[in-house]
């Protein structure tokens, strides 16, 4: 499963069509701290997939891991922040 945006609990209720309520997701993330700080990786990778959908199927057509090597300080939120050399446009029109 994949969002576009941010991954919210609610989101990820709609995605499975209410199989899974919104509040057992949270109470779900809520029983531990999940930070890197407790051992547990919770930054995930950047992998863009570019899918072919017909008839409530999906193929993957191709897949690339989206390297951030290029670091910079965000003022606003007074973060390092890691960017990709290329945007997802150019990253998919090869």
């Amino acid at each position: 499963m994949s969002t576009f945006g941010a991954a919210t609990a609610t989101g990820l209720s709609a995605m499975v069509n209410g199989d899974v309520s919104h509040d057992r997701i949270t109470r779900f993330l809520s029983v531990q701290d999940y930070s890197s700080r407790s051992g547990r990786t919770v930054r995930g990778i950047n992998l863009l997939n570019v899918l072919y959908y017909c008839n409530e199927t999906f193929i993957l057509v191709a897949f690339e891991l989206v390297k951030k090597p290029i670091q910079y300080s965000d003022l606003a939120i007074r973060k390092l922040q890691r960017k990709s050399e290329k945007t997802k446009t150019r990253w998919c029109a090869r």
